[in-house]
């Protein structure tokens, strides 16, 4: 029985709609032992197409208590989970669907992922891969192949970016934080239309009179609280508006709910209007004096979040900086290694100079962080240099980046000796 035919079949026949044509040919194989974990899997697959994930998980989960190891089974449920946007889940089944080493295995896992379109999620299991590596040197099979997959997934980021700003300046105001698919998902409620309109609203008074009357319609609408702390008319009621919003999702999502998600929040889109008031609070609490308060939220969300989806790390690691909680900011630096951003590399330096490390080591920091963007430096020097408004968007290398990097490093390089070094740096090491 040739079974790339056979699912090929399978796949046109779920493809016409045909449904009791496939799922005959699949309950003719159940008696098969030969092809019966096949059959279970291809059936699952087919009932969570048709709508029917409760029974297809039902299907496979009695299946996988028998055998637990089956890999076609495993790659079954994981596809599911992964249409269920369960997607930690999906990840640890979809392991087991796949048979080769563990970095072979998350290659499979990330391509899984990408086919679904979760393309954030399969950047993330790629990063996992030690390209470069003595076990994937680069040029061998395996690493282009890797760098073949990344460049894809990159090429569809951009394109939801694009289309993401066109449809923002198109027909949302740039104060709007969220994405199009949240939008999406929480749209459909008089209170989310509210607080779309409060969104797309400049005006302070009509946009804080819309988000009250989003609240009058749903207690529970958290974005609304964000909407009025956005627009608050002083520093307590910009904080404490957060704080109800924090609250609220504290109020409406048990210890269960946080222990079961913590590490992947911001993969849950519920999970973001929560999510960005805590960094609404902690940039608060940080720009009034408060970094001690500001440095605990910041770890909290890493925490909670670990990939870092709103880049928080960066002003995180300034505020510790600043506090010289040199550690700390190691910590942080290990984490996200991988990350060659302007802001995370000028952070690395400064805590690189802190740190007192030796000249090679300072030179190197310096060459990386200053190719990433030629502007800090300069302005860091001479803050006349800067734009004379900061910008609300930026591009990577160009001065609005740097602009953007000084506003939030500020207090962290205000320290003489530092700064005495980087100029000596840039002396020795400069562009002529």
């Amino acid at each position: 029985m040739d079974m790339d035919v056979l699912t090929k079949k399978i796949d046109l026949l779920d493809d016409l709609g045909l449904f009791d044509e496939a799922l005959d040919i699949l309950n003719s194989l159940l008696d098969d032992e030969e092809h019966k974990s096949w059959a279970i899997a291809n059936k699952t697959i087919l009932y969570n197409n048709y709508g029917e994930s409760d029974k297809a998980l039902s299907l496979i989960d009695e299946f996988l208590m028998e055998n637990p190891n089956d890999v076609n089974g495993n790659y079954a449920k994981g596809k599911v989970l992964l249409d269920m946007e369960k997607f930690d889940e999906a990840e640890k089944y979809l392991r087991g669907g796949f048979e080769g080493n563990d970095h072979e295995i998350s290659y499979l896992v990330a391509n899984t992922f990408f086919k679904a379109e979760n393309f954030e999620i399969a950047l993330e299991i790629l990063e996992s891969i030690p390209v470069g590596s003595k076990l994937i040197p680069e040029g061998s099979e395996f690493y282009q192949m890797i760098q073949m997959l990344k460049n894809q997934i990159y090429e569809e980021l951009n394109e939801i970016s694009d289309l993401e700003d066109q449809e923002n300046r198109e027909n949302f105001s740039t104060l709007d934080p969220r994405t199009p698919s949240e939008r999406i998902m929480f749209q459909g409620t008089e209170a989310y239309d509210l607080i779309d309109e409060a969104w797309a609203e400049n005006n302070s008074l009509k946009a804080r009179k819309l988000a009250r009357k989003a609240l009058k319609l749903d207690k529970y609408a958290i974005d609304a609280y964000n909407v009025l702390a956005f627009h608050a008319s002083d520093d307590e009621e910009w904080k404490n508006y957060y704080k109800k919003a924090i609250d609220l999702f504290h109020e409406t999502h048990d210890e269960d709910y946080f222990e079961e998600f913590t590490g992947s929040f911001w993969r849950h889109m519920e999970t973001r209007p929560f999510m960005r008031a805590m960094e609404g609070l902690a940039n608060a609490l940080n720009f009034t004096g408060n970094e001690k308060e500001a440095a605990d939220l910041y770890e909290y969300m890493l925490e909670l979040d670990s990939r870092d989806h709103q880049y928080v790390r960066y002003t995180f690691m300034n505020v510790l900086l600043s506090l010289d909680r040199l550690d700390e900011v190691a910590n942080v630096l290990n984490q996200f290694d991988y990350d060659n951003n302007a802001q995370f590399l000028f952070s690395k330096l400064l805590w690189a100079i802190k740190s007192n490390c030796d000249e090679k080591s300072l030179k190197k920091l310096f060459h990386e962080a200053t190719e990433s963007n030629e502007y800090i430096v300069p302005f860091l020097f001479d803050h006349k240099l800067m734009p004379p408004e900061l910008p609300r968007i930026y591009r990577p290398g160009e001065p609005s980046e740097a602009a953007q990097y000084l506003f939030v490093s500020y207090d962290a390089w205000k320290d003489e000796m530092a700064l005495k070094t980087l100029r000596n740096l840039a002396a020795k090491y400069g562009r002529r």
